[in-house]
């Protein structure tokens, strides 16, 4: 609730201090941190929420949720070139190459509904090199 109002009265550094400390109080509860996240788009806060969501994804580079919201959130900015690179940053790790075929795929998808056909195909063509058939 203060943090809500400290962004209403235009103090956006007040409102992610005190969710900070918030989600200090409650480690490791998804549900906090999506309550953050939510309260972060709600009031348009998107410093915080990218900062949010960059931690999020370095935290775990193989994680494809991750990597998608921080990749959503640069192409809803229109920021192509950020959300692009966040992508080609995911790291698939040990994944089989349908797994990780699968994934390129996907975010062919997300950068294909952005309108970014030629990103959207380099993806494409590597979920086909991964897994042919």
């Amino acid at each position: 609730m203060r943090a809500e109002l400290s962004a209403l009265v235009g103090n956006p550094s007040e409102a992610e201090t005190r969710v900070a400390a918030y989600l200090t109080q409650t480690p490791n509860d998804p549900d906090a941190e999506a309550r953050a996240e939510s309260f972060y788009r709600r009031l348009r806060l998107t410093g915080p929420l990218e900062r949010r969501l960059t931690e999020n994804f370095d935290a775990d580079r193989s994680n494809v949720a991750a990597a998608t919201d921080l990749a959503s959130f640069f192409l809803e900015a229109q920021r192509f070139p950020e959300a692009v690179e966040a992508l080609s940053r995911f790291e698939a790790g040990s994944l089989p190459p349908a797994g990780s075929a699968a994934i390129a795929l996907q975010f062919s998808v997300l950068l294909r509904e952005a309108g970014l056909r030629k990103d959207a195909l380099i993806w494409a063509r590597r979920a086909w090199k991964e897994a042919p058939e």
